[in-house]
């Protein structure tokens, strides 16, 4: 389908012979200065041109139209770019004719940047004035991705992106058909299971690649409750906290019972046509109420995975220490991390984790994050009570319940070992620091989650000591300076803040850590990519903020919110982000039943059946 946004037409011919154009450069040979005899030939020059506008086409292709064309005249269609030569960064170059088309520009950058078209002819070039792509443009070629069997309540949300942004996973932890393994019978309605679909970019356009079952159902729900993809997207991980099998470590029996809501995590491989499930894992030791799978988390090689066990029960410290055994109570939730290495065609645990002061309900393994290489692990615990503040404070305390912590362990080849304990700049009881983790690629940076902060403050490292904008969120920012770990920033909304904004319930960074996107709950009434912020109106819409660290700064960038306004999306609840920080693929509570790849958005016939939009 082609969209049509021209109507802002920027008419760089004047009249009556008026100047058309900006001179960006020279007339080829010959000293100005010379005076004229009036026997020269005068030199060809470009013609006035209007620049029109610019006409969507397909995804990420765009039409850039002018009229009064030459047929002699060279015209080259710019991005601006002050650094670079006429401030322009070549897009597309073509001879004699009023249009070109722009393959692979990236929707940010044709929300946020200017744009304007060069034509030269006979040693002389014209640069016509500078045009901004219409906001409907860039909303047109916003990917709106439902199931092929979408319901309500199905909860198709959470989301996982490779590093090239050209696969995306999306699961959906109440789905409900009977099938099981890859690709099976989707229409039947009768068991609450779960399910993961994997989408791939082909040509330019997203088309669903797999439908992904548990291979046997009677034990198993919420699959696809956590996922991760490797860098090249060829490798899953699915996380299934109400799977109750009692089996141990790595492809076990998933048939029987005895352990409900064990948990349970699935790895599936494509080998470039086909996805098969490669291994069924459970922890060295299992037990009842541990939700193993709770979180999950890929190395980007695909050779390590972490996964969460935020119910597990022994009261160990540190790395490999005893697990519980299954008698009494134990140290109830205080929860356990898992590593698991993929070596010579088959997968092992490494190691069992638990944090440096384990306690009950602290939640240890909320959420997992490794780095590219499966060397450096980040550990959240929502629950843990401790008030002290920064980097390796005082552990012992127990007065600030929910407060929250992170634990930074290392592999140094051999073994693991806890590295860093992480806890807010202004730690307080209930600020669940750490319910969102991401690290980078580079392993060198951390950022944290804080929904229920409260403080008033805007911006980056703004005042945190007035807190009367209760559950607003925060965002922190650790970096690893080569010595040990300094916190890096103290992130906030960028305009607004307001109460039960949730700034911080999702966080990504990119590979090397320079780009940083966080999600909120917010509700402003508008659309698409750095829409004017106007009044709340749509409560918990949800939005996704971006900052990029330039000179080791961190600076506010552009939001992004869903192209159509439907109250209540809670749009940015789980996103995935490219390497580069150029691709997201965003997770919504999204109410429309529409199947498929870009139905109607606008229906809201199906609560809770959910959906994601993909920005590239």
């Amino acid at each position: 389908m082609k969209f049509k946004y021209s109507s802002l037409a920027l008419v760089i011919a004047a009249l009556a012979g008026c100047d058309s154009s900006s001179d960006i450069g020279l007339s080829a040979g010959g000293d100005s200065t010379t005076p004229s005899t009036g026997n020269e030939t005068k030199p060809l020059e470009p013609q006035a041109f209007s620049f029109l506008g610019v006409e969507a086409k397909t995804s990420n292709t765009f039409s850039f139209e002018w009229v009064g064309a030459d047929p002699d005249g060279d015209y080259k269609v710019c991005q601006k770019d002050e650094a670079l030569p006429d401030n322009c960064l070549p897009l597309v170059e073509v001879s004699g004719v009023g249009s070109a088309d722009v393959t692979g520009l990236n929707v940010f950058d044709a929300a946020t940047k200017e744009f304007f078209v060069i034509e030269s002819k006979g040693g002389s070039s014209e640069a016509s004035a500078e045009l901004r792509v219409e906001p409907g443009v860039v909303n047109s070629l916003i990917d709106f991705i439902k199931s092929s069997n979408a319901d309500a309540g199905d909860r198709f949300e959470i989301v996982a992106l490779n590093a090239d942004g050209t696969v995306m996973a999306v699961g959906a932890r109440n789905e409900s058909s009977n099938a099981t393994g890859i690709n099976g019978d989707e229409t039947d309605n009768s068991t609450q299971s779960g399910a993961v679909y994997v989408f791939k970019k082909v040509a330019g356009d997203w088309v669903q690649d797999a439908y992904i079952k548990a291979p046997y159902l009677p034990n198993t729900k919420d699959f696809g409750e956590s996922i991760d993809l490797d860098d090249s997207g060829d490798v899953l991980a699915v996380g299934a906290t109400r799977q109750d099998s009692n089996s141990v470590g790595v492809n076990g029996d998933y048939t029987v019972f005895g352990a409900s809501s064990s948990g349970a995590v699935y790895i599936f491989r494509n080998d470039g046509v086909n996805w098969s499930q490669e291994a069924f894992i459970k922890p060295s030791t299992v037990n009842g109420g541990e939700e193993f799978g709770h979180s999950v988390s890929l190395s980007g090689d695909g050779t390590a995975l972490a996964v969460g066990a935020v119910g597990e029960r022994s009261s160990s410290t540190g790395v490999n220490g005893t697990e519980f055994d299954g008698v009494g109570f134990g140290s109830s939730d205080s929860g356990a991390a898992y590593l698991f290495r993929y070596a010579l065609g088959a997968w092992s645990q490494e190691a069992y984790i638990k944090a440096s002061n384990t306690g009950s309900s602290d939640n240890f393994g909320w959420r997992v994050a490794l780095d590219s290489d499966g060397s450096k692990l980040a550990v959240s615990a929502i629950g843990e009570a401790s008030d002290a503040t920064g980097i390796n404070g005082d552990q012992s305390g127990f007065v600030a319940p929910y407060s929250g912590a992170v634990y930074v362990f290392e592999h140094d080849g051999a073994n693991w070992s806890q590295d860093a304990y992480v806890k807010a700049s202004n730690t307080e009881q209930n600020d669940r620091f750490g319910d969102s983790l991401a690290i980078s690629g580079d392993g060198d940076t951390i950022a944290v989650g804080a929904p229920s902060e409260d403080s008033i403050a805007l911006g980056v490292d703004g005042s945190q000591s007035d807190n009367s904008a209760s559950n607003s969120g925060a965002v922190y920012v650790f970096k690893d300076d080569g010595v040990q770990w300094v916190q890096d920033a103290y992130v906030k909304p960028p305009k607004n803040v307001d109460s039960r904004y949730n700034f911080g319930k999702n966080v990504q960074l990119n590979g090397d850590g320079g780009v940083l996107a966080i999600s909120s709950a917010e509700g402003t009434a508008t659309v698409g990519i750095n829409g004017e912020d106007l009044a709340e109106s749509y409560r918990f819409n949800g939005a996704v903020h971006v900052y990029n660290r330039e000179s080791d700064l961190w600076q506010y960038k552009i939001h992004v919110r869903p192209p159509q306004l439907n109250g209540g999306q809670f749009f940015g609840l789980s996103f995935g982000m490219s390497d580069d920080g150029t691709a997201f693929a965003i997770g919504s509570e999204h109410d429309s039943s529409a199947r498929g790849i870009n139905g109607d958005q606008l229906d809201d016939q199906a609560r809770y059946a959910g959906a994601a939009y993909i920005f590239d």
